[in-house]
């Protein structure tokens, strides 16, 4: 696929979309890699990010498989 036919191809999937945020997150993803002052973690988030790393490191992580069948099972109550 050539430039030309990626760059249609993303218009027709925007075009498509009629979910609000997900075009706000694109909306991001676009002024981002168009130069524009990149988004800053808020404080509560720099947290979140901070305590998944250390979650990580320490060995606390749960198989994503595990994951689904946890949903799952909690789906059917």
């Amino acid at each position: 696929m050539n430039i030309s036919e990626l760059q249609n191809d993303i218009i027709k999937r925007v075009l498509s979309l009629q979910d609000e945020q997900t075009l706000t997150m694109l909306k991001k993803i676009l002024s981002n890699s168009a130069g524009e002052t990149p988004y800053t973690l808020s404080d509560f988030e720099n947290q979140l990010v901070s305590d998944s790393v250390s979650a990580y490191k320490a060995g606390n992580v749960v198989d994503n498989d595990q994951v689904f069948k946890d949903n799952d099972a909690w789906l059917e109550k």
